[in-house]
C-alpha cells in the first residue's frame, strides 16, 4: 500500500486531508531526474476535496507501507476538484512570478529586465517566464511584461465547468522536484568575454609596416575570477607569409599592453586568404580577475613584409565598450592608437569540468534542492559561459548527455534528501537486473527487488523471453535493455518499463511503451 505524506509549503508536516480515500495509480520514475510524475485520486468530502487547492505546490512523500522505504517525492502540481456540482482545475503549469521579454526592435533583439511579484514568490518560490516578442520598444516591452505578470502571477485556473459526476472527487498530479529546475533560467558570465560584430571588410595589417603587432584590451566584468584557457580572433592572410603568427594575453600598465601573461603561436600555412575564426590555445591558464584590465596581443614571428602578411578582422564603429585598439610602433618604440578607429573582434574564454558546472547551476538555480552529489567526475571541459535564454534543467542535460572522459553517459536523481546525485551510466553486465517472464525483478546480487523500489538507469537482463531456436545474432541484444524510464503500479503492484533507449524492437518483444 502506498501512502502519502503531504507538507506546507515552508516544509512543516500538515495534518492529513480528510478524504474517505487517496489511491495513488501511478509513480514514474527516470533515469534523467528520478521521480519524475505520479498520479492519484481522492474521495471525500466538499469541504475536504477544496482544500487540495490550498495544497498546490505542496511537498509530498509516498511511501510503500509494506516495505517501510520512501519511494517518490516532489511536490503537487496540478488539481482537478469536482465537488458534485462544479469541476475546477487549478497548476503550476502557467504560473509564472518573474517575467522578462526578449523583443526585436529595428531588427535588433533586446530584452527587458525581470519584474517579480514578491508575495508569490514567498509563496510558491521563483518561477521565471521569459516571452518573446517582434519589433517592440522598450516601452511597449515593458508594457506586455507588467501585463503578463499579473495574470500569470499565481497558480492558474480555468473557468469551472459542470461536474460529471455527483460524487465529490479530485484528481492530484505530482512532480518530482527534478522538474523545478525547469524553473529559471541560468545565466553564467564568468567564462567569456566576446566582441563579436563582423564587418567583413574592415581590418588592420599585421606584419606589413613598422607597426608590426597589434592589441585589443578588454575587461573581465563578470564579478569573479576564472582562468581563460583559448583566445579566438578572426583573421585572412594576404600573398603567403613566411612568418608565423603569435598572440600573447597580457597584463595592463597604465591602457597600454604590459607584459605576457600566457601565448600561442599558430604557424603560417594554417591560416588561408579569407576571414575565419582561429583559436590559440594559451600556453597557460591565466586567471582573470573581475574588474582587470588585458590585452589580446597579435605579432609576426619574423621580418616585416609589405606584400606577404595577416589582417585581423575588426569593426569601424568602435562599439566595444570595454576596451580599445592600439597598435606598437618601433619607430616610436611605443604603443599609439590608429588614426583609423576599431575594435578588433575576440573572444576570451575559459573552461571548467561539466560535473563542476552542474554544480554551480544546482546552487545557483536549484532553489528546493539541497544540492549535489558528484559520485564520478566527468573529466570532460567545456565552456562554462551561458547567456540566460535557457532554464537550468536544459542545460545540465546537455551536460550529462557529453558523458565522461571514458565515453560513458552521465545519469542523475533527486534523493530523498533532495540531493541531486550524478553518476557514470552503468556498463552492461556491471550491476544488470533481470526481470523474469512472470515478472519478479532481482538485482545484481540476485535480491528480489519490490516493484515500488522502480528501478530506472540500469541495465534490466529479461530470461527466458525470446525462444532458443531463434536466430540472433545479426541483431542487438534481445535479452536486455537500459531502463530509461519506469513506472509502478501499485493497484496491481507491477513494474512497468516506459521506455527504454536505442532499442524499438523490445518494444514488441517487451511491451516497451513509449512516453
Amino acid at each position: 500500500m502506498i501512502t502519502t505524506q503531504f507538507y506546507n509549503r515552508d516544509g512543516t508536516e500538515r495534518p492529513a486531508v480528510r478524504w474517505s480515500s487517496l489511491d495513488v495509480s501511478s509513480l514514474v520514475h527516470s533515469a534523467k531526474g528520478g521521480p519524475k510524475s505520479a498520479r492519484a485520486q481522492a474521495i471525500g468530502s466538499k469541504s475536504a476535496m477544496w482544500e487540495f487547492l490550498e495544497m498546490i505546490g505542496s511537498p509530498v512523500v509516498m511511501r510503500d507501507s509494506k516495505h517501510a522505504e520512501d519511494v517518490w517525492w516532489g511536490q503537487l502540481y496540478k488539481v482537478v476538484i469536482s465537488d458534485g456540482e462544479s469541476r475546477v482545475e487549478a497548476s503550476l503549469g502557467g504560473m509564472a512570478n518573474s517575467v522578462a521579454v526578449a523583443h526585436t526592435f529595428n531588427l535588433k533583439r533586446f530584452t527587458t529586465t525581470y519584474t517579480t511579484d514578491a508575495d508569490s514568490i514567498a509563496e510558491y518560490g521563483t518561477k521565471q517566464l521569459m516571452l518573446t516578442a517582434r519589433e517592440l520598444t522598450n516601452d511597449q516591452a515593458e508594457i506586455y511584461r507588467d501585463t503578463e505578470l499579473e495574470k500569470r502571477k499565481y497558480p492558474q485556473r480555468p473557468e469551472p465547468v459542470k461536474a460529471a459526476s455527483d460524487v465529490p472527487g479530485a484528481d492530484l498530479y505530482f512532480r518530482g522536484w527534478w522538474d523545478t529546475l525547469t524553473w529559471t533560467y541560468f545565466l553564467n558570465e564568468a567564462g567569456l568575454v566576446s566582441y563579436w560584430e563582423i564587418d567583413n571588410w574592415y581590418g588592420r595589417e599585421i606584419g606589413e609596416d613598422g607597426r608590426p603587432s597589434c592589441a585589443q584590451s578588454f575587461v573581465q566584468n563578470s564579478g569573479a575570477a576564472w582562468d581563460a584557457y583559448h583566445v579566438y580572433v578572426r583573421i585572412r592572410k594576404v600573398g603567403a607569409p613566411a612568418t608565423d603568427l603569435r598572440l600573447d594575453l597580457m597584463s595592463d600598465a597604465a591602457g597600454k599592453p604590459n607584459a605576457s601573461l600566457a601565448n600561442c603561436t599558430l604557424v603560417a600555412a594554417t591560416f588561408t586568404d579569407r576571414y575565419d575564426e582561429y583559436k590559440f590555445t594559451l600556453s597557460v591558464p591565466v586567471s582573470l580577475v573581475s574588474g582587470t584590465t588585458y590585452w589580446v596581443m597579435l605579432a609576426t614571428t619574423g621580418a616585416i613584409d609589405v606584400d606577404n602578411y595577416y589582417i585581423v578582422d575588426g569593426n569601424a564603429t568602435s562599439g566595444y565598450a570595454d576596451g580599445e585598439f592600439m597598435l606598437y610602433n618601433t619607430v616610436l618604440v611605443d604603443w599609439v592608437y590608429w588614426p583609423h578607429p576599431m575594435d578588433a573582434n575576440f573572444r576570451v574564454e575559459g573552461q571548467s569540468e561539466t560535473t563542476g558546472q552542474i554544480e554551480v547551476m544546482v546552487t545557483d538555480e536549484g532553489q528546493f534542492l539541497a544540492g549535489t552529489d558528484i559520485v564520478d567526475d566527468s573529466g570532460v571541459y567545456t565552456n562554462q559561459a551561458r547567456n540566460g535564454r535557457t532554464n537550468a534543467q536544459y542545460e545540465i542535460v546537455k551536460l550529462l548527455d557529453m558523458g565522461t572522459s571514458t565515453n560513458r553517459r552521465l545519469l542523475a536523481r533527486v534523493l530523498s534528501n533532495r540531493l541531486l546525485q550524478v553518476y557514470a551510466e552503468p556498463n552492461q553486465g556491471e550491476y544488470d537486473y533481470s526481470k523474469s517472464a512472470d515478472g519478479i525483478v532481482t538485482n545484481y546480487l540476485g535480491q528480489v527487488v519490490a516493484p515500488s523500489s522502480c528501478p530506472v538507469g540500469v541495465w534490466m537482463n529479461y530470461e527466458d523471453i525470446v525462444p532458443s531456436t531463434v536466430n540472433t545474432s545479426k541483431l542487438s541484444s534481445m535479452d536486455r535493455l537500459f531502463v530509461e524510464e519506469a513506472a509502478y503500479l501499485p493497484q496491481s503492484d507491477t513494474y512497468e518499463v516506459r521506455m527504454a533507449r536505442g532499442e524499438d524492437v523490445l518494444q514488441s518483444l517487451f511491451g516497451v511503451v513509449n512516453g
